[in-house]
C-alpha cells in the first residue's frame, strides 16, 4: 500500500492545528476564569508552574488520542457534516472527562468552575471552526 505524501503532510498539519486548537481553549479559558484579570497582558504575565505546563502538555497527547480514537483523521468529504459534529462532540466530551478528573489531583491551578464550562465549549467551537 503506498501512501500518498500530499495527503500525509496535509493529515500531519490537522493534527498539529488541533493541538494548536485544544492548547489556545485551555489558554482562553484560563483568562476567562483567572479571577480578578482583566487585562490580558496581566493574565500573561501570570507565573508559569512546570507541574501545570506538562499537565498541559500531557493532556495535548491525551487528546490527540482521543480525536483519532473517534476517527476525526478520516475523510468526512462523503458524510454529512453532521456527523463530524457529532464526532467532534463525543470526542471533546471524551477527551474533556480525563482533564477535569485529573486536574484537582494533579493541582491544575486554573480548574475553576467557570473553566470547567468555558473549556470544552471553547474546544469544540475551536476545533469545529478549524474543520470547516
Amino acid at each position: 500500500m503506498t501512501t500518498n505524501p500530499h495527503r500525509t503532510r496535509l493529515l500531519t498539519a490537522l493534527k498539529l492545528c488541533d493541538v494548536a486548537v485544544v492548547a489556545g481553549a485551555v489558554v482562553v479559558a484560563v483568562g476567562i476564569a483567572s479571577p480578578g484579570n482583566d487585562d490580558w497582558y496581566a493574565i500573561l504575565e501570570m507565573r508559569v508552574k512546570v507541574r501545570n505546563v506538562l499537565f498541559v502538555v500531557g493532556y495535548l497527547a491525551g487528546c490527540h488520542f482521543v480525536l483519532r480514537y473517534f476517527g476525526l483523521y478520516r475523510s468526512y468529504r462523503l458524510s454529512p457534516t453532521s456527523r463530524e459534529w457529532r464526532d467532534l462532540s463525543k470526542a471533546v466530551l471524551i477527551a474533556t472527562v480525563p482533564f477535569l478528573a485529573s486536574a484537582f489531583p494533579f493541582r491544575f491551578d486554573y480548574a475553576t468552575p467557570t473553566f470547567i464550562g468555558a473549556f470544552p465549549a471553547l474546544m469544540l467551537i475551536g476545533l469545529g471552526v478549524e474543520r470547516r
